[in-house]
């Protein structure tokens, strides 16, 4: 199964329903939203596993905390200790706010839904992402991210 389905089936779907309620959109508009997100999130996740540093870097990230909350207890994404962990994450992947700026715009033009809305969603979609990563796992598979980032 691919981190996108991981996270539309988390919860029974409850993930996006949650994520849709706190953004006050549709959950059409959140899973179209979180398609277009996602994979800008996954792309930095391997931009940085691509050094030693960066790889060491996010395999602490998911091995502290409990980051798989945000699949097991959805409704802890409206809370702001959520995003506030998702602005730490993507601050740590992108370095600055102009990068998640960017990535919102692009994914408005793709989607529909307002840039500032996406601002507003992509913590969400960085904890949920960590969430589902920080799963157990067949061996290899942060390994593989790494791998899929320099093939594409």
């Amino acid at each position: 199964m691919n981190l996108l389905q991981t996270i539309l089936q988390a919860g029974d779907g409850t993930v996006v329903k949650n994520m849709s309620q706190s953004l006050g959109i549709g959950e059409s508009h959140t899973q179209s939203a979180l398609g277009q997100l996602l994979p800008a999130v996954v792309r930095a996740m391997g931009n940085n596993a691509s050094s030693d540093d960066g790889l060491n870097a996010l395999m602490g990230a998911l091995g502290k905390g409990n980051h798989q909350q945000y699949l097991d207890n959805p409704q802890l994404l409206r809370h702001s200790d959520t995003v506030n962990a998702g602005n730490n994450i993507l601050g740590h992947l992108s370095g600055n706010k102009d990068v998640s700026r960017n990535i919102a715009t692009r994914a408005s033009a793709n989607t529909g839904t307002g840039a500032d809305i996406l601002k507003k969603m992509l913590p969400m979609v960085a904890s949920v992402a960590i969430g589902a990563l920080s799963q157990p796992a067949p061996a290899g598979s942060v390994h593989a991210l790494r791998q899929n980032n320099h093939q594409g």
